[in-house]
C-alpha cells in the first residue's frame, strides 16, 4: 500500500510540475517531464497488473516475449502520443514546436537503441534514418495541411509510402521473414493514415474527432507491438545457444551429468 501511494503521488507530482513548466513557457522542461511521467505511468500499469493477477499469471508477465512486447509498446505508443502533440504544435504554429520536435527525436533515439540491442548497430542506423524520414513527412503533411497547400500535402503522403515499404522490408529481413513485408506495409499504411486524419481533424478544429483518432492510433500501435514482439522474440531466440541453464549451458551438460 505504501508503495502504491508513493507511485500515485509521483504521478500527480509529474503532472503538476509539467503544468508549471508549460505555464512558465519552459517547453523543453515540460516535455522532459512528460516523458518521465509517461514512462512512470506505463510501468506502473505493469506493477498493478502483477499485483492484481494470481501468482502464476503474474509470473508469466516476466516472460521475455511479454517483456519485449511491453517495452516495444511503451516506446511505440509514446511515438504516437508525441507525434500527435507535435502535429498540434505544427498546425497551430505553437511556440513549443521546437521542444516537441526534440522530444520526438529523443523517442526515435530510444527506438534505435532498442533495434541496436536486438539486431546490431548497422541495423539501428538504417532504422533511425528511415524512422526519422517518416516523422519528417508527417510534419510536412501537417504543415502543408495547415496552409491548405494540397501539392505539398500530397507529396508528403506519397513520400510516406516509401517509408512504409522500406521499413516493412527491413523488418521482414531482420526477422528472417517471420514477418511479411506486405502485411507490415499495410499496417504502417494504416498507422500513417490515422496520423494524417488526426492532422486533418486538427486543421478543421474538429478536436473531438482528433482525440478519437488519437486513441485509435495508440491502440493500433499496441496491437502492432504484439506482432513485432512475437516475431522478434522468435528471431532472437533462434540465435541463442542450444541447451538448458544447467552447468555448461548445453555444451558440457552431458559430461557434468556423467560425473
Amino acid at each position: 500500500m505504501d508503495a502504491a501511494n508513493a507511485a500515485v503521488k509521483m504521478h500527480v507530482d509529474h503532472l503538476l510540475r509539467q503544468a508549471d513548466a508549460y505555464a512558465a513557457k519552459d517547453y523543453a522542461t515540460a516535455d522532459r517531464i512528460y516523458r518521465e511521467s509517461y514512462e512512470h505511468t506505463y510501468d506502473l500499469g505493469g506493477v498493478l497488473a502483477g499485483a492484481l493477477f494470481d501468482p502464476k499469471q503474474a509470473a508469466a508477465l516476466q516472460a521475455p516475449t511479454w517483456r519485449l512486447q511491453s517495452e516495444l509498446g511503451k516506446l511505440l505508443g509514446e511515438h504516437v502520443a508525441l507525434v500527435e502533440d507535435m502535429t498540434r504544435a505544427a498546425v497551430t504554429n505553437a511556440p513549443d514546436f521546437a521542444a516537441a520536435g526534440e522530444i520526438v527525436n529523443s523517442n526515435t533515439r530510444d527506438l534505435a537503441a532498442a533495434v541496436d540491442s536486438l539486431f546490431g548497430a548497422a541495423a539501428a542506423e538504417d532504422f533511425q534514418s528511415v524512422w526519422a524520414s517518416h516523422i519528417e513527412q508527417l510534419m510536412a503533411y501537417a504543415s502543408a495541411a495547415a496552409v491548405q497547400d494540397s501539392i505539398r500535402r500530397d507529396q508528403a503522403r506519397a513520400n510516406l509510402h516509401d517509408f512504409e515499404t522500406r521499413l516493412a522490408a527491413f523488418l521482414e529481413s531482420a526477422t528472417g521473414k517471420r514477418l511479411s513485408s506486405g502485411a507490415l506495409a499495410n499496417a504502417f499504411l494504416s498507422h500513417d493514415e490515422m496520423l494524417l486524419r488526426h492532422a486533418d481533424a486538427f486543421v478543421a478544429k474538429d478536436y473531438g474527432t482528433a482525440q478519437d483518432i488519437a486513441y485509435e492510433t495508440y491502440g493500433h500501435m499496441l496491437e502492432l507491438s504484439g506482432q513485432l514482439a512475437d516475431a522478434i522474440g522468435a528471431t532472437v531466440a533462434a540465435r541463442l545457444p542450444v541447451g538448458g541453464a544447467q552447468t555448461g549451458y548445453g555444451g558440457m551438460a552431458g559430461t557434468v551429468k556423467r560425473r
